[in-house]
């Protein structure tokens, strides 16, 4: 009997991203498990991709993000999040792309992306100054507070609704004057 030829990670990440091209779901699906299993940087770089996409396939390109984003969340390797920390901060292009990088860094629960995500809170567009608020308060991150207390006169009601939950979740006694 030969032996199993090895499969190297940029073969794996080849087929990943083969999967993840696809239009039918359940191959997309299987790429996105291969990048959650290598669970590194590449991997992200892969999911990413496919968060960017905006071409309907098959099913609608939202459809496909979805699935990217729940591999996202299974990632567990600190240089593989910082990936998409990298990408809230540098992608200019995608608002859309920076709120869903947002609520993954808050989701991870690591205080060490509580600085990026406070930055996150001056972004041109509200959805992602919103889903950075959101992840400060699930951070519980109290250097936030500041700059969180300015978006509460904001024009947006869930900008403002999401400054103000994230208050509550970081130092609820402190805030009392705002609710």
């Amino acid at each position: 009997m030969a032996p199993a030829a090895s499969v190297t990670l940029q073969d794996s990440l080849a087929d990943a991203r083969r999967l993840l091209a696809a239009s039918e779901e359940g191959e997309v699906r299987k790429g996105m498990r291969i990048c959650v299993e290598h669970n590194s940087p590449e991997a992200v770089e892969e999911l990413l991709f496919v968060l960017r996409t905006t071409r309907d396939r098959g099913l609608s390109a939202a459809h496909y993000r979805d699935v990217a984003w729940e591999g996202l969340l299974l990632i567990t390797d600190l240089y593989a999040k910082q990936v998409v920390e990298a990408e809230l901060k540098n992608n200019k292009k995608s608002a859309p792309v920076r709120q869903w990088c947002a609520e993954t860094l808050g989701l991870y629960g690591d205080n060490d992306f509580g600085d990026t995500l406070k930055k996150a809170l001056g972004d041109k567009e509200t959805r992602v100054r919103s889903a950075a608020a959101r992840a400060l308060g699930r951070l519980k991150y109290t250097p936030a507070l500041k700059d969180l207390r300015k978006l509460v006169k904001n024009k947006d009601i869930l900008l403002r609704t999401n400054a103000i939950e994230a208050m509550a979740l970081i130092d609820p006694e402190a805030n009392e004057d705002i609710y």
